[in-house]
């Protein structure tokens, strides 16, 4: 079992699950709050990484979810690296 325990909640990874529980700090999300603790199964959030600081973080998610798309054939290789430059733009 891991632990990470943050100002804005605790995070504990059991092997199987992954519970989430908000912290009591002010920069708690509101919708976070009255959601309370929730208990994810990890191969929901397998592929996230986390990166110190929201738009590195951001950054990482918005590319790898494009990746995916043209991976799949849903976005082409011009609507992919127009789609990846209007991300990195706005970063």
């Amino acid at each position: 079992m891991a632990e990470i325990i943050q100002k804005d909640g605790t995070w504990v990874f059991d092997g199987d699950t992954l519970r989430l529980t908000p912290g009591r700090d002010k920069n708690v999300g509101l919708l976070r709050r009255p959601l309370g603790e929730l208990t994810v199964p990890l191969g929901a959030v397998a592929g996230i990484s986390f990166e110190q600081g929201r738009k590195a973080g951001r950054l990482r998610l918005q590319l790898r979810e494009l990746g995916e798309l043209h991976r799949a054939g849903l976005l082409t290789d011009e609507e992919f690296a127009q789609a990846k430059q209007a991300v990195l733009r706005r970063m």
